[in-house]
């Protein structure tokens, strides 16, 4: 899949960034080949894990049911609510959302630690995780979203593996 998208992306990517986990990493390497000029960067993009690892270990899809619906109830009153472990809260989570944002608009307007310039990229391509990808879209098209908002926004929205999104950033004149 990765190859595939590798070969239908139309264009040059200017900066390829990717997520640390070797999924996204992975996925993202055909794309850099096919693009050596191409900046590449690991920022901190990864899936959202709410639900403590170790906790998870020998349990299925349908096992963590429970683990799942009792986050999302406990998280919506109150959104620093956090498994524990090696596990996230929702408000941390939206705030590595948040300086993802910052950091592609930054990205554009003035291009790594540059004043705005002809030089800024021109085609960013990010490879990261579905619900991280849900929270970013929902932020540059409506702003912030709530923990229980984003429960049901990110439901009725679906990203597939090496899906693309395509956001247009103008900038100021």
């Amino acid at each position: 899949m990765a190859v595939a998208f590798a070969e239908r992306f139309d264009g040059d990517a200017d900066v390829i960034i990717s997520s640390s986990f070797t999924r996204a990493d992975d996925t993202a390497a055909p794309l850099r080949t096919r693009c050596p000029d191409a900046v590449c960067e690991m920022w901190p993009i990864h899936e959202f894990t709410y639900l403590d690892k170790t906790a998870c270990v020998g349990t299925t899809f349908v096992g963590r049911r429970e683990m799942v619906a009792s986050f999302w109830e406990k998280a919506a009153v109150d959104a620093t609510h956090c498994e524990g472990g090696n596990a996230e809260s929702y408000t941390s989570f939206h705030q590595r959302v948040e300086d993802c944002c910052s950091r592609l608009v930054g990205l554009f307007l003035a291009g790594p630690g540059q004043e705005q310039s002809a030089a800024s990229p021109q085609t960013v391509v990010v490879f990261g995780h579905e619900l991280f990808f849900q929270a970013l879209i929902h932020i540059f098209i409506n702003g912030p979203l709530s923990c229980d908002k984003f429960r049901d926004w990110s439901s009725t929205m679906r990203i597939p593996n090496t899906g693309s999104v395509t956001l247009l950033v103008q900038r100021p004149v």
